[in-house]
């Protein structure tokens, strides 16, 4: 598996799995402005803007808070 393959998968397990992140912490009152536009953001045709958000989303699930 070569490296760009690799964070295309990574991008798409994220677009897959942030929504249910963010809602989660919509949900407990947790959420942060940052996290919902990281959310919007993993969507974009900018493949900066994409991995600007995939570094948000990242730091997101691994807040050592999330899991308890």
């Amino acid at each position: 598996m070569n490296v760009e393959n690799g964070f295309r998968e990574y991008i798409n397990f994220l677009r897959e799995n942030f929504v249910n992140l963010v809602e989660y912490r919509e949900l407990t009152g947790t959420s942060e402005q940052k996290l919902i536009q990281a959310r919007e953001d993993l969507f974009n045709d900018d493949p900066f803007v994409v991995f600007g958000a995939s570094l948000i989303a990242t730091m997101a699930f691994a807040d050592k808070n999330l899991y308890h």
